[in-house]
């Protein structure tokens, strides 16, 4: 049953982020809200009752009745949050739908309201896996593959259920390293792709300045021996850490290194929030890894910096 409670609770995560759309439309309606308050309180320890399935089938009447596209997938969101409470153990690949329905439905809702813009898909695609519980990715593995059809919303869903699939298969692993007091050649010339300007002396200095702080952790993706791949952290609390830099190696580079980094870092650490700051040629990265992006304006002359913010479930 604890693991339902944390299925429920990460469907109604997802419907919840999107149930503003529906309520920009139909703002008196409440039967999308009630059936992820409902969803809520049996993840938090609610008896599962026929009132779940009422607020559920209540839920998706209000999406057939919705006026926008973008409004019904909001609503169907929410009415699969409920109904995911009703999760059949029978291996179907028809039940990853219970699993992944309201995460489908809010990536297709949050497209659909944008005018079918790619970066919001792609970000809201990103946020849903990034926010998926280990709990709900180890159960997802014991189903079949999401089934074929469905249309856009079937494909988001198939989309979610691949990348959740391959997140439990992270390209290379993170080792927490202790650099001493002088910084091995690669792990130099690595993180020179990190900072500014990108010089290996520039590099070296990055490292002598948080030698002294036990706060700055330093993590190497490995492969074969060799660091692929690297972040440097600063830890803000027990479950929070700062990116200060992140860097791959060019020829690891577009092969989805860095976001398998990021995803191991947080299940590492056991995270919470992971907060970073960058320039507008590298935002689009932490967009794909699901952060939420601020402007913060010229902090520079001519140069634009990002805030950028990924807030997780808590594991329990």
């Amino acid at each position: 049953m604890h693991e339902l409670r944390k299925i429920v609770g990460y469907a109604a995560a997802c419907a919840f982020r999107v149930l503003p759309i529906f309520e920009r439309v139909s703002p008196g309606d409440t039967r999308p809200r009630d059936a992820i308050e409902a969803a809520v309180a049996f993840s938090n320890g609610g008896r599962r009752t026929v009132g779940l399935r009422s607020v559920a089938s209540a839920a998706h009447a209000a999406a057939r009745e919705a006026n926008t596209p973008a409004a019904r997938e909001a609503a169907r969101a929410a009415g699969h949050a409920a109904a995911a409470a009703y999760l059949h153990p029978l291996a179907s690949a028809h039940q990853v739908k219970h699993i992944l329905g309201a995460a489908a439905c809010s990536v297709r809702a949050a497209e659909l309201d944008s005018g079918d813009d790619p970066n919001v898909r792609a970000a809201a695609h990103a946020w849903v896996v990034q926010q998926a519980p280990a709990s709900v990715v180890e159960v997802l593995g014991r189903y079949p593959a999401a089934p074929a059809g469905g249309g856009v919303a079937g494909a988001r869903l198939r989309d979610i259920d691949t990348a959740l699939r391959e997140r439990g298969r992270p390209v290379a692993h993170l080792v927490l390293t202790d650099l001493g007091p002088t910084p091995q050649e690669p792990v130099v010339r690595l993180l020179a792709h990190a900072v500014w300007p990108p010089t290996e002396d520039r590099a070296i200095a990055v490292l002598a300045d948080g030698r002294d702080d036990s706060r700055i952790d330093l993590y190497l993706a490995m492969d074969s021996g060799s660091p692929v791949g690297l972040i440097r952290t600063r830890r803000l609390g027990p479950r929070s850490a700062e990116i200060t830099h992140i860097a791959v190696t060019p020829e690891r580079r577009r092969t989805g290194l860095g976001q398998a980094m990021v995803q191991e870092l947080v299940a590492m650490g056991r995270l919470e929030k992971v907060v970073a700051e960058t320039d507008r040629d590298a935002v689009g990265f932490y967009i794909r890894c699901g952060f939420m992006v601020e402007s913060l304006g010229e902090k520079y002359p001519g140069v634009e910096r990002f805030r950028c913010v990924l807030e997780l479930l808590p594991e329990s």
